[in-house]
């Protein structure tokens, strides 16, 4: 994109921050056009894959280990980002899903409807888009797999990133 817009731009493997959703978007753009001919489009992954990715299989709102295991926190992270790969990754293989830096992801953000849904993509109208994951900045508490907030789509934050998904074409 010709410059790194993270407060935190010189701590090597950090996310990227301090972008907008609307500023990621035109990022994937630009990243697909350069990319199209490897097999792979590039996007934001849904509120539901977002969750799906974090759980890793488990239930509940915390995972089974010590949160400062996996997670950079209010508590524990010195007042920055860190570079990804220093926690203890989930039951995936990802890295970082709780805590280092919220996460913006493609659905609009509203309350959860009602009763189970089978592979949502989020509300059809909202203007604030969904933010995942609890941050470096936050309390213990906000980095819990359940945790979401909205933000306006023109928001940026020095505690906000994101996290592309990738599907082959």
């Amino acid at each position: 994109m010709g410059r790194n817009p993270s407060h935190f731009s010189g701590c090597g493997r950090c996310p990227v921050e301090n972008v907008t959703w609307r500023a990621v978007q035109r990022f994937i753009n630009r990243l697909n056009k350069q990319k199209s001919s490897e097999g792979y489009r590039f996007r934001l992954p849904t509120e539901a894959e977002w969750e799906y990715a974090a759980r890793a299989g488990i239930s509940g709102n915390w995972y089974a280990s010590d949160l400062d295991l996996i997670a950079w926190h209010g508590d524990n992270s010195e007042s920055r980002t860190h570079p990804v790969g220093q926690k203890v990754p989930n039951g995936f293989g990802l890295f970082d899903m709780l805590g280092n830096v919220w996460e913006l992801v493609q659905d609009r953000f509203d309350k959860y409807p009602s009763g189970a849904e089978v592979g949502p993509n989020g509300p059809e109208s909202g203007h604030e888009v969904a933010v995942r994951g609890g941050s470096w900045s936050g309390p213990r508490w906000q980095s819990r797999l359940s945790n979401r907030i909205g933000v306006f789509r023109n928001w940026n934050a020095i505690n906000m990133g994101f996290r592309l998904a990738a599907t082959a074409q």
